[in-house]
């Protein structure tokens, strides 16, 4: 996920169009919560940290990108 998907900004683009891997360069909240969540359950059940500290820098970034002037806006 992270090698093909995950955006300079550490949000993840949408998704690959197939069958020439082309990324589909958009982000929308939902490509952020499905790893932030593995990342939390990964690290419930192994209590290993580095998947809580992915998932704290997973949502740092959504929370950069998405969250504007103080809500998360009427398109979100």
């Amino acid at each position: 996920l992270d090698k093909k998907l995950k955006a300079p900004t550490g949000v993840y683009w949408d998704h690959l169009k197939l069958p020439g891997q082309e990324v589909d360069r958009r982000v929308y909240t939902y490509n952020a919560g499905t790893p932030l969540q593995a990342a939390v359950m990964l690290y419930e059940i192994t209590g290993q940290r580095r998947y809580l500290r992915k998932a704290q820098t997973i949502a740092a970034a959504a929370h950069k990108i998405f969250f504007k002037n103080g809500t998360w806006g009427a398109h979100y």
